[in-house]
């Protein structure tokens, strides 16, 4: 998503960006537009983060699947220390399409 106060939003990570912040000194919003810049920048990095963290959701799911074939879920739910229902939750969501293992 690019945003209208920082084209930059697409090439700088959360990461990067949280490193800017703790580094912080006056003045370090004005690359990004100012605090509106800022306000923006920012829910373009959330909106990237909440993306990558469906795809992995997915990912996972894809896994739990792959192990539910051969093994209870149960069995699967001790391997984690979750509870047998958060393997069935998990097992019911958007799985990653075309999993290879």
């Amino acid at each position: 998503m690019e945003t209208e106060n920082d084209p930059s939003a697409r090439t700088l990570s959360p990461e990067m960006f949280l490193a800017q912040v703790a580094d912080a000194e006056p003045g370090w919003s004005v690359e990004h537009g100012g605090p509106g810049g800022v306000v923006a920048l920012c829910a373009a990095l959330q909106e990237q983060l909440m993306t990558q963290s469906e795809q992995i959701a997915a990912v996972r799911v894809a896994a739990i699947r792959e192990l539910l074939k051969t093994r209870s879920g149960r069995e699967v739910a001790a391997m984690f220390g979750v509870s047998p229902a958060a393997i069935s939750k998990a097992n019911n969501g958007p799985a990653w399409a075309g999993a290879a293992w």
